[in-house]
């Protein structure tokens, strides 16, 4: 016989919900709660409100086959991070990378993903890029990159 809890448990509901929703339902928490989530990845409750936006406006993008090369927002990431972890993404940032384009993106994810899948990701970006590379005669791949907001030395995010 079925569980009857009186409410819909939150593990269920997010099943069913949006990143968006997600998203919405993260701000409307009260604050104590959004920091105590904050605090699972080690950032203070403004940035990872910021972050879920982002990431939020990038899955839009993906989904309605918007270009997201030339991504970006209006939301800008902090220039400042209080934790160690993030001293490689903090030299981006005060370099003036991945404020507000498809490079900042890149940064969420570092942020909130583990190491595994996102050397996974940076791995799957770099194959792609150099698909592109070798097909593409007209413009530089490092002009692409540039556009994209990423740095020279973008690479560098894993360390």
């Amino acid at each position: 016989m079925p569980k009857f809890y009186g409410y819909i448990p939150l593990w269920v509901l997010a099943t069913q919900m949006t990143f968006g929703m997600i998203s919405k339902f993260y701000e409307c928490m009260p604050i104590s709660c959004r920091m105590s989530v904050a605090k699972i990845y080690n950032l203070p409750e403004n940035h990872l409100r910021t972050i879920l936006k982002i990431l939020t406006l990038i899955r839009n993008a993906c989904a309605h086959g918007n270009r997201i090369y030339c991504f970006s927002h209006k939301f800008s990431l902090p220039s400042k991070f209080e934790n160690d972890n993030f001293k490689a993404i903090q030299n981006f940032l005060n370099n003036g990378y991945g404020k507000t384009d498809l490079f900042s993106v890149i940064i969420c994810l570092k942020i909130l993903l583990d190491n595994k899948t996102f050397k996974s990701l940076i791995n799957s970006i770099k194959n792609e890029t150099k698909y592109i590379h070798s097909n593409l005669h007209s413009v530089k791949i490092e002009e692409i990159y540039n556009y994209m907001g990423f740095p020279e030395n973008w690479e560098h995010i894993l360390d």
